[in-house]
């Protein structure tokens, strides 16, 4: 048993606390050199540190057997003497700060648990009182699986480096509260918000109901009240409820005063009913972080732990404080990203485009989509036999009923009766859709094609065609995520009232079930060929550039090069090929997806494929290659318009894949979401236009019949815009279609 000591000067002013040495730190006799030490290493040269700089030890000074903590006790060691022996250690460096590497060396220095939670807070050790310590992931937990993580571990690096420059705790934010208050310091409160020029909102609810628990305002990050309205029972007489509800809703409908809200969605939809739309939204911390570290998660413990030294608060939501530090860290958060996003050139981005398109999408969600309730019964009822029969036939092939719903029943059956390879998402066991997707196409059982199907079919009939979803007045509300991908593509989702769907998988041969209102007709605008086109800029290949400008059918022309033939003679099914083959190759998709997604053999995928870069050879020397270049400089791609991603993901193929769609699919849901939050405020107010649907490449707008060609042109207008990529113009044409209903329509001007 070898003891592996500290190293380090023994006056640094910042300390690294792992748990206990691996294998080979126990090899070399020093701690954090393997893969855990690589990283951290690197984190320190990116602040400008040297391992020499730092003092470097572990709670546990011995190796633990095959590296598990639990197992200490057949070492004869005590985890209480080790960190004892480590507050001595400790003692005699005197540092600045410590970084608390993992669980370990939470629990150890600040008897804490959970250190996923409490990363990045700025805590007070309570083995060695007075001194300054960050907890942080430790590296061998993102190395296991969650790669991600290692994002938050170099930031809570810089803020430890930034900590160890001095001794106090002069960082933490010092708050001005107002708690239970009385009806008079309500009222004061609400006085001196008449004059702010920001104003930072949370509310506190009961789960599942409308009913609101308490109202937190701040106007500067340092001060905050929460007005309580309901524990139990309402808190104020019916005069004074009344009272406070007139003047808050003043404020929050107030065009003077700017709104700062995290995840606006949510408090407009409560408060809807007793203040009307909350306007003008300034910002959302939630899109804010969407759109400077979008593959990271948003909620505002994160964010907080990125942009405040305020220590963790979300796990105890019953504190008195909860509501007031999630209004004051909104807001403190917001102009700290403020500053980020002024640095990188999106504030015009976030405020002349995010935020104005969130309020289009809620007015969309509080608007709804009028159902034609008759056909969705019979689909309804359709797919409810559909699953009888996809369930009887599975039974029957099996020998044997099989929860397709049980995740843990359809993994045994894949994993250790078929014995497929075991698929795993984030690290852990999975069977979900993508993963049986993937295993298909290793495997021709029989069984995997009638899982999916009953598991699309059961889907659909617990969504879309579920009645529950219908509100009563027979409209659907979905809640639009503006933040739902990495993208920048929306997302879909049932809203808080557990009413609505996910709108993006919505098949075309039931959408004549979502019907215009009386008097009214839907413009229904679809990009043409838009991810191929930016493909064709981004790669600046000019044949395949001048077969979009020429205005032909761009699949007939590929076809006929391929092929050989006259663009006349080519036949629907050599188009499709075509169609196919640019859809996925400069994807970086494989020939065997590509045959298996299209219907095809692989080798004819793969002569396709080749065809079509010997075509256009720029979109692998210049495109591929070029993404991939990018990615290795700083991870991070920028679109025409300004968004950027930065890919945290484990360097590989499977990186690059997600690279080389990630470009074209964001720079064309930007294309069409900028060009609908330009057309918004152009639609004139007596069409009552309200974009209702919006996926991926498509919006779906309500107009009065009499203005819909205004409409139309507007949004043609906006939509076709010239583009300035890569050092060309480019525009996008719009196929615009109207209707009655969202499937049945036709081209906008045909009799």
């Amino acid at each position: 048993m070898k003891k592996i000591g500290g190293v380090g000067p023994i006056n640094a002013k910042l300390v690294l606390v792992g748990e206990a040495p691996g294998a080979e730190e126990e090899s070399a006799g020093l701690p954090f050199i393997g893969p855990s030490g690589k990283f951290i290493t690197e984190c320190l040269r990116d602040n400008g540190l040297q391992r020499s700089d730092v003092y470097i030890t572990n709670v546990l000074k011995y190796r633990p057997p095959d590296n598990k903590m639990d197992r200490i006790a057949e070492l004869g060691i005590d985890l209480v003497q080790q960190t004892l022996e480590l507050r001595d250690e400790l003692a005699a460096i005197k540092p600045n700060c410590i970084l608390a590497i993992g669980n370990t060396a939470l629990e150890a220095l600040c008897g804490k648990h959970g250190v996923k939670k409490w990363r990045g807070s700025l805590l007070n050790s309570t083995l060695l009182p007075g001194t300054k310590v960050i907890p942080t992931i430790h590296p061998a937990a993102a190395l296991r699986g969650e790669i991600k993580l290692l994002a938050f571990l170099r930031a809570d690096m810089h803020k430890a480096r930034l900590e160890s420059a001095f001794p106090g705790f002069e960082s933490l934010p010092q708050r001005t509260f107002v708690i239970n208050p009385s009806f008079i310091e309500v009222i004061q409160a609400l006085d001196r918000f008449e004059s702010a020029s920001v104003l930072s909102l949370d509310i506190e609810s009961i789960r599942d109901t409308d009913i609101v628990t308490e109202i937190g305002l701040g106007d500067c990050p340092t001060f905050a009240i929460t007005i309580p309205i309901f524990k139990g029972k309402p808190c104020w007489s019916i005069d004074e409820e009344k009272e406070i509800w007139r003047r808050v809703k003043g404020l929050l409908t107030n065009p003077k005063i700017g709104k700062v809200i995290q995840n606006v969605n949510f408090e407009r939809n409560m408060l809807f009913q007793w203040v009307g739309e909350i306007y003008p939204i300034f910002t959302d911390t939630m899109i804010g972080q969407h759109l400077l570290y979008c593959e990271l998660k948003k909620d505002l413990g994160t964010i907080a732990s990125l942009y405040s030294m305020e220590p963790h608060w979300k796990s105890d939501r019953d504190a008195d404080e909860y509501n007031v530090k999630d209004v004051s860290v909104t807001q403190e958060c917001a102009e700290v990203m403020e500053e980020e996003l002024k640095e990188l050139g999106l504030t015009g981005f976030l405020h002349g485009y995010q935020v104005p398109l969130s309020t289009i999408l809620w007015r969309a969600s509080i608007k709804g989509i009028r159902i034609d309730l008759e056909k969705q019964k019979k689909y309804h009822d359709d797919t409810e036999k559909l699953c009888q029969g996809l369930q009887l036939a599975l039974n029957q092939f099996l020998g044997r009923e099989l929860n397709v719903n049980s995740p843990k029943e359809v993994q045994k059956f894949l994993y250790l009766e078929l014995k497929l390879p075991v698929q795993r998402k984030a690290g852990k066991v999975t069977s979900d859709e993508k993963a049986i997707e993937k295993l298909r196409k290793k495997s021709d059982h029989p069984a995997l094609e009638l899982i999916i199907k009953l598991r699309e079919a059961r889907k659909a009939l617990s969504t879309v065609f579920d009645p529950e979803r219908i509100d009563e007045d027979g409209r659907l509300r979905t809640e639009w995520v503006i933040t739902g991908t990495e993208t920048g593509r929306l997302s879909s989702r049932k809203n808080i009232r557990d009413r609505g769907c996910n709108m993006q998988n919505i098949p075309k041969d039931v959408r004549d079930m979502f019907i215009a209102d009386e008097g009214y007709s839907f413009i229904v605008a679809d990009m043409s060929q838009v991810e191929a086109r930016f493909v064709a800029w981004f790669a600046d290949d000019p044949i395949y550039k001048g077969m979009f400008k020429s205005g032909k059918d761009i699949h007939k022309q590929v076809a006929a090069w391929i092929f050989k033939m006259d663009v006349d003679a080519i036949t629907k099914v050599e188009r499709q090929k075509a169609k196919a083959t640019a859809h996925g190759t400069p994807y970086g998709m494989g020939p065997g997806n590509v045959a298996q997604l299209y219907g095809i053999s692989v080798n004819e995928a793969e002569w396709l494929q080749n065809q079509f870069f010997q075509m256009f050879p720029k979109v692998k020397t210049h495109y591929q290659v070029g993404i991939q270049d990018k990615l290795r400089s700083g991870r991070t791609l920028t679109n025409p318009f300004g968004r950027r991603r930065i890919f945290f993901d484990w360097w590989g193929e499977d990186l690059f894949r997600e690279a080389y769609a990630s470009l074209p699919q964001g720079s064309a849901a930007d294309t069409i979401n900028m060009a609908m939050a330009r057309a918004y405020y152009r639609f004139p107010k007596e069409a009552d236009a309200t974009p209702l649907i919006q996926v991926h490449d498509e919006w779906v707008i309500q107009v009065k019949d009499a203005y819909v060609d205004e409409c139309a042109r507007i949004f043609k207008e906006e939509v076709e815009k010239p583009i300035f990529v890569n050092g060309d113009w480019l525009s996008i044409p719009l196929d615009v279609a109207v209707g009655k209903d969202w499937k049945n329509t036709k081209g906008w001007g045909e009799k």
